[in-house]
């Protein structure tokens, strides 16, 4: 068989894997754990978006006792660029193009090429190889690697570092809303935990970057830290693409409209507020937000009604109750 070449592709003798790597072949399956692989076998490649990835993932392998150069030949492993080829020459790797389906594709072989094996839920349509296919530029992928290398027990592995640190940010934000509960406020310890979600920023930023992100995790992470920072632009942004990902979502609505109405963008907020009520009537907040929307767009007729909606909801609320004293002054609580 033979294997699918895209991007940058680390590629790997399975023997001399199995034999090489700390634990063998099924040690290394648990430790590099990357979405994007395929192996026929004889040999496995690791794909990714450009070759600043790639170079962290060889050196992940490198520090495991694996060889990638010696004497100026790949030896256990190799780089190999969907468009190029080979980085080092071998004497056991052959690259060229395959059909795969009927479509022109890029694959590595070692001894067999009659089939090819492609990574799991792969499809050609939108693929980087049917880009290269009619001639379009590859994208040289995020300016920030999607990939890190981690110890465990002396041994090396390979982590998406997106989904590794959602589990952190989501500590400082319940840690952030604990704090903020408190009177008066610890404004150093609050300064501290929003300088330490600044950090996390860069990597988040570029992660949803770009039409194609579908990641709706990163980017409800991302809304979250910039309301959490302040930044109610950047915030609305984030939520609103969590929204376009998953139309109808409460939560996305609920937040579009309290970021929309934060950045005086009413008419957003009323929206977004229009449609929670539509989708889960019995949304108090969505009825509060629709309510505050309506007031300041000078609707205060629907707005009072909107307001009385989201009391039958929540009784108990002051908020509400304060709320209705400003749109429906005739009718104080």
């Amino acid at each position: 068989m033979a294997i699918l070449i895209e991007g940058t592709g680390v590629v790997a003798q399975v023997e001399a894997v199995d034999s090489g790597y700390p634990g063998g072949w099924q040690e290394f399956c648990e430790r590099i754990s990357w979405p994007v692989w395929c192996q026929d076998g004889e040999l496995l490649t690791l794909h990714f978006a450009n070759l600043e990835e790639a170079n962290i993932c060889a050196h992940a392998l490198e520090q495991s006792g694996l060889i990638h150069d010696r004497d100026g030949k790949a030896v256990d492993f190799a780089l190999v660029d969907q468009v190029r080829g080979p980085l080092l020459p071998t004497d056991w790797l052959n690259f060229g193009q395959l059909s795969f389906d009927g479509q022109v594709v890029r694959g590595a072989w070692k001894s067999n090429k009659e089939f090819i094996d492609v990574p799991e839920g792969w499809r050609y349509k939108g693929s980087l190889s049917e880009r290269l296919a009619s001639g379009q530029e590859l994208p040289q992928g995020p300016a920030f690697p999607r990939i890190a290398m981690v110890m465990h027990e002396g041994r090396p592995g390979l982590v998406d570092p997106v989904p590794a640190m959602i589990p952190e940010i989501d500590a400082l934000l319940r840690e952030a809303e604990e704090l903020k509960a408190r009177r008066p406020r610890p404004a150093e310890q609050l300064a501290r935990i929003h300088g330490r979600l600044q950090t996390f920023l860069p990597r988040l930023v570029h992660e949803c970057d770009g039409p194609e992100s579908h990641d709706i995790p990163a980017h409800c992470v991302l809304g979250m830290v910039y309301a959490e920072l302040g930044q109610n632009v950047q915030a609305l942004r984030a939520y609103q693409t969590v929204e376009r990902l998953a139309p109808g979502d409460s939560t996305a609505l609920k937040m579009v409209a309290e970021c929309a109405l934060a950045v005086e963008e009413n008419a957003e907020a009323v929206r977004a507020a229009r449609r929670l009520t539509e989708i889960n009537p019995a949304h108090s907040y969505g009825w509060a937000f629709l309510a505050e929307g309506l007031f300041r767009l000078g609707d205060t007729k629907e707005a009072a009604f909107a307001i009385n909606r989201a009391i039958e909801q929540d009784p108990l609320s002051l908020l509400f109750q304060l709320m209705k004293t400003r749109f429906d002054p005739e009718k104080k609580a």
